[in-house]
């Protein structure tokens, strides 16, 4: 079985395909990248280069050919007899991001180096962050391999791979993750669950040029890095989701900022894990939304959650870490999502004329199943315009005139919930008025308890054994503990 993708100018495309005998085994190319994973559930496919030869026994298979978030599923049965046979499948795309001015990217990869490339071009995404640094492991180190010279791998014009992205991770007493990308020197990462605090680690990556990442916003050290200036994106759309599934909280209590109810469903975690991030801007702390997809450790395929940033310059990796940073995002693991207040993209800042100004709102939200139920704005934290929709549908908009005061507005949108969440949401549009941000109150006195029970966890634990290191992190904590203080008033 000869198998051959293109689209409708008749360009061969790479994609991720599935191909299964009618109620049997799955097949798997030789030659191709094979991804076979179980988790929540299975994920087996693998990844082409737009054409590969398959031989089978002759019978009835199922063909299923993906390629990302941008273009629509192919599915075709197919009856093999003992001949060659070629199988033409037609990809069509239901949105054009580039298009648009938006560029994808995946901000927490776990590949292999070689198969994260063949995923990159068949999931059609634009930068994506491989974690061949994750803790102490070098996975090229793994492969008897030297690190790259390089920090980019350039794939084509349009895709680019950061072959040495890094991540320090330490769940349980560790309080959570951050990733490190762009163009830095790799760091020695620690291996002491305790010491130093991540807020250290993130300061020394600063200086060596990352861009700071923290690929949850429920994360414990969340709050105090963010309150410290060494949060340039942060999760909102994370890897818990899974195509078909949810994998709950549970098993890393101890490391995230305590949740309502530990067995929350899908709606409640992205509830949860967006209200986290809502809090932090409460506090005039600023910071975008991102999204990954942890592919290789879970078992989602390459951008599955996704982060959008929209360029106005050609698109280089760096670029695109440019734009992430001043805010100009979305983050996805379905929905597109764009956003403008008074004509401006996430990211802008708005000076208010009068400490209450009308403005014009306009938001809209677009889905490739026709699934889209509920579009919502949010001005800090408060929802202020909604658009719905109970039967589903594949646009949903909203055109209003708002009267605003100083702060943020966002935009968000939802599936409906079932073994997994399909969601969007946007970086903010800030909003000024004589200096003054539109802190609540309430969001920085959350933060400033969840930052004080981290330091009597702290020293009741006795978490650090030597007394500069005692020192060191009570400052760290300290002085986060402050920022929360200030920002509510106390």
């Amino acid at each position: 079985m000869r198998i051959v993708v293109h689209d409708e100018q008749g360009n061969v495309l790479p994609f991720r395909g599935y191909l299964q005998a009618k109620g049997g085994a799955s097949y798997f190319p030789p030659g191709t990248a094979r991804f076979d994973k179980s988790s929540t559930y299975d994920e087996r496919h693998f990844l082409a280069p737009g054409e590969v030869t398959c031989e089978v026994p002759p019978g009835v298979y199922v063909l299923r050919v993906e390629r990302g978030l941008e273009w629509l599923p192919a599915t075709r049965e197919i009856e093999v007899t003992d001949q060659s046979i070629t199988v033409n499948m037609l990809m069509h795309r239901w949105v054009d991001m580039k298009a648009l001015g938006w560029y994808s990217g995946d901000t927490h990869i776990h590949r292999a180096p070689d198969e994260a490339a063949v995923s990159l071009l068949a999931e059609d995404i634009n930068l994506g962050a491989n974690q061949t640094l994750w803790n102490e492991r070098n996975v090229y180190a793994d492969r008897g391999e030297p690190l790259p010279p390089l920090a980019y791998q350039t794939l084509d014009a349009l895709h680019v791979l950061n072959v040495r992205s890094q991540e320090t991770e330490r769940l349980g007493k560790g309080w959570g993750a951050a990733l490190f990308l762009g163009d830095f020197d790799p760091l020695s990462l620690p291996r002491n669950f305790n010491y130093p605090l991540t807020a250290k680690v993130c300061a020394e990556a600063r200086k060596r040029g990352a861009h700071i990442d923290f690929e949850k916003s429920v994360w414990r050290d969340v709050p105090v890095c963010a309150a410290l200036g060494l949060v340039d994106s942060i999760g909102v759309v994370h890897n818990h989701f899974h195509p078909q599934a949810f994998l709950p909280m549970r098993g890393i209590s101890q490391s995230i900022v305590p949740p309502p109810n530990l067995e929350m469903t899908p709606r409640e975690c992205a509830l949860y894990t967006l209200d986290l991030y809502y809090h932090l801007l409460n506090c005039g702390l600023r910071m975008a939304v991102s999204g990954g997809s942890a592919s290789g450790v879970m078992p989602s395929w390459l951008g599955y959650e996704r982060t959008y940033v929209k360029l106005d310059e050609p698109f280089t990796p760096d670029a695109w870490l440019r734009a992430l940073r001043a805010g100009r995002s979305f983050a996805t693991n379905g929905p597109v999502l764009f956003l403008t207040v008074d004509g401006k993209d996430p990211g802008a800042v708005i000076e208010l004329p009068a400490a209450r100004t009308t403005l014009t709102v306009k938001a809209e939200a677009r889905s490739r199943d026709g699934k889209l139920i509920l579009l919502e704005l949010l001005h800090n934290g408060e929802v202020v315009a909604k658009a719905e929709r109970a039967e589903g549908t594949n646009k949903l908009y909203i055109n209003q005139e708002l009267e605003l005061g100083p702060g943020w507005l966002a935009a968000r949108c939802f599936e409906p919930e079932g073994d997994t969440q399909v969601y969007a949401a946007t970086s903010p549009v800030y909003l000024e008025h004589e200096g003054q941000r539109g802190e609540v109150p309430d969001s920085a006195r959350y933060y400033a308890e969840v930052v004080r029970q981290m330091i009597e966890q702290s020293l009741a634990e006795k978490r650090f054994t030597a007394p500069e290191q005692e020192s060191e992190a009570l400052q760290i904590l300290d002085a986060a503990l402050r920022y929360y203080q200030h920002a509510g008033g106390e």
